[in-house]
């Protein structure tokens, strides 16, 4: 930090001196405790200065160096002529309060290696519980970021624009490419409409590196499933239903219970993926199980927000890819995402937003998010397997549906006009008008006279053979009939 301190101990010897050289400047460093220095005698001369500033009197050597005459490291030190030297060799006074910074700095990387190693020791041994320690090492961390961003700006969040302009980033990470990016993602939609299916399909694809709606998973490794509102028979029941008597993976861990995020949760998570070789995805199914009660008076938006904030920062910190399970609305809406329930406070906290839903053309899966381009997703669920399946984008899949009813009812009237064509075919009339103009000029169907339709050389070339001459054609007796 400062062109005049080589190391941290010159430092701490650099800010005794200032301390008492100069009193006065006392009052900027006195926050710093004793036991931020690494030399503990150093240590006790500043608690010395401390009991000295409390007490009303101004520090100097002497009164210092009377109060630690008993304590034998001081002594062997050079007592009072080891102060002297002190406030000989401080240099610049005014440079007492980044001396004091650079000390509470190192301290801050002392505490975060102690507990680091600590951690270390307890997954080797298995002798003492992971969760407290990465909750001590998440505080340490967090009071390092504080002294290293004074201002309240992390350094790295601040970039000038033609910095930017000219940075190179790393390429989109994606759990399932082109569906589900790292960071954090919510699953929803209504009950018993396969969210779980879908779950339990992707926790298993990325923990063996199959296939996910048609994709090859982006990423394999270890996997956490907290099927919240199953138990292990269930689990057991799907896992069978989906997998078979084929050999499990053992990178899949179920969890059927866990506490709220703020009541130890979060910890239990942070200590999975300590312990894992390859940390990959954990799945919550459901948010409801995990989430603190609201706070009386707390708005929806803040509580919604909230909730998934720690997910949100645990996926960011760690770089494992994190799916939250929730429902979705009764009543559909313009927007996709205000379908999800609960307020915009959750679609807005989490990366990407996935809704299942089942409409009367089908299933679809429905994705958009911040590094996800919009997606609309025809599926079906393999009754076979339990697994989802993607048909394709749902507009052109559900079109050609439509399509497809239009030409059997078509093939089974023989002839006949929109009224008759949309009853058959189960859809609104004014939807088969407009499509039986587009199937006119694609050649699916061909008009007749008064307004009625019949099949196109694209779908019945027999049609072609005479237009005008409805005997030439078995199906033209039961059209004019009709």
């Amino acid at each position: 930090m400062l062109s005049d301190t080589n190391s941290v101990l010159d430092a701490e010897q650099a800010l005794l001196g200032c301390a008492l050289a100069d009193p006065q400047r006392f009052p900027d460093v006195r926050h710093l405790q004793p036991e931020f220095f690494q030399e503990p005698v150093r240590g006790q001369v500043w608690k010395t200065i401390k009991e000295i500033d409390s007490e009303g009197l101004t520090p100097d050597s002497i009164m210092v160096a009377d109060r630690l005459a008993s304590c034998a490291g001081f002594q062997e030190l050079g007592g009072a002529v080891y102060l002297a030297e002190l406030i000989d060799k401080c240099g610049n006074v005014c440079l007492a309060k980044q001396h004091a910074q650079l000390v509470q700095e190192a301290h801050a990387r002392r505490a975060v290696d102690g507990v680091l190693r600590k951690a270390l020791g307890a997954l080797q041994e298995r002798r003492q519980a992971v969760s407290p320690l990465i909750r001590a090492l998440r505080e340490q961390l967090g009071g390092l970021e504080r002294l290293a961003s004074p201002t309240g700006v992390r350094p790295n969040a601040a970039i000038r624009a033609d910095e930017l302009q000219v940075k190179e980033f790393p390429p989109q990470r994606w759990l399932v490419p082109d569906l589900i990016p790292f960071g954090l993602t919510l699953l929803a939609g209504p009950p018993k409409v396969g969210k779980s299916w879908m779950a339990l399909g992707l926790v298993n694809a990325v923990s063996t590196g199959a296939d996910v709606l048609g994709r090859a998973a982006g990423a394999e490794g270890d996997v956490l499933y907290c099927a919240l509102e199953d138990n292990q028979t269930r689990l057991r029941e799907r896992m069978t239903a989906m997998c078979g008597p084929a050999t499990w993976p053992s990178r899949l861990t179920f969890w059927t219970d866990m506490q709220k995020l703020d009541e130890g949760g979060l910890e239990a998570l942070e200590g999975w993926v300590a312990e894992q070789q390859s940390p990959t995805l954990i799945v919550i199914d459901i948010l409801g199980r995990v989430r603190r009660p609201a706070r009386p008076a707390e708005s929806v938006y803040a509580y919604d927000y909230e909730s998934l904030t720690p997910l949100k920062r645990l996926a960011d910190q760690t770089g494992v890819a994190i799916v939250v399970v929730h429902h979705t609305r009764k009543q559909e809406a313009g927007d996709a995402l205000q379908e999800v329930s609960g307020s915009n406070g959750l679609t807005g906290a989490a990366d990407s937003t996935l809704i299942l839903s089942r409409r009367p053309e089908g299933a679809a899966l429905y994705g958009r998010g911040r590094d996800l381009p919009e997606f609309d997703l025809a599926l079906e669920l393999d009754e076979s397997s339990c697994r989802w399946r993607s048909l394709g984008d749902r507009a052109d899949v559900h079109r050609s549906a439509a399509r497809r009813r239009i030409v059997e009812a078509v093939e089974h009237l023989g002839e006949a006009g929109p009224a008759k064509i949309a009853a058959y075919a189960g859809r609104k009339e004014g939807t088969v008008r407009a499509m039986l103009g587009k199937m006119t000029t694609s050649g699916e169907l061909q008009k007749r006279g008064r307004g009625k339709y019949r099949l196109g050389p694209a779908i019945c070339p027999v049609n072609i053979a005479n237009d005008d001459n409805m005997g030439d054609h078995p199906e033209a007796a039961p059209a004019a009939s009709a």
